[in-house]
């Protein structure tokens, strides 16, 4: 196999893993360095980055996503009592691809649903100054 081939096909298999990362309905869990509670949730929150590892794709794949505040809705979230759903929308950096993360957490089992998409480098660069 040649030096070419070898590229195309690492790079069809990086497509691959985005491809899939971007279906919507992917289940995810939130993934806390610390204890996995709705009071350490909200602490991400606040500093801005979550763990979320999407399932079901040969094993697990962790991303961590740095959070838009003006997107990220904790309106329906009771923290205290751990129940209610948080919205969350937020930037990565995949396989040299800039990424929006899209993701709904409900806090009781701390897991959910997400995806990724693609987005302009204009939106990339008016998001990255986010600051909580």
């Amino acid at each position: 196999m040649d030096e070419r081939s070898k590229m195309g096909e690492e790079k069809s298999v990086k497509r691959t893993l985005v491809d899939r990362l971007s279906a919507p309905g992917t289940k995810v869990a939130l993934r806390l360095r610390s204890e996995n509670t709705a009071e350490a949730f909200r602490a991400r929150i606040q500093i801005g980055q979550v763990y979320l590892r999407f399932a079901g794709l040969r094993g697990m794949t962790e991303l961590g996503i740095t959070l838009d505040e003006h997107a990220t809705d904790t309106k329906q979230a009771d923290f205290q009592n751990g129940t209610g759903s948080v919205h969350l929308e937020g930037l990565v950096t995949l396989n040299g691809e800039n990424m929006q993360c899209i993701a709904d957490i409900d806090l009781n089992t701390l897991s959910g649903t997400g995806y990724l998409r693609q987005k302009p480098a204009t939106v990339l660069a008016s998001l990255s100054g986010n600051t909580f």
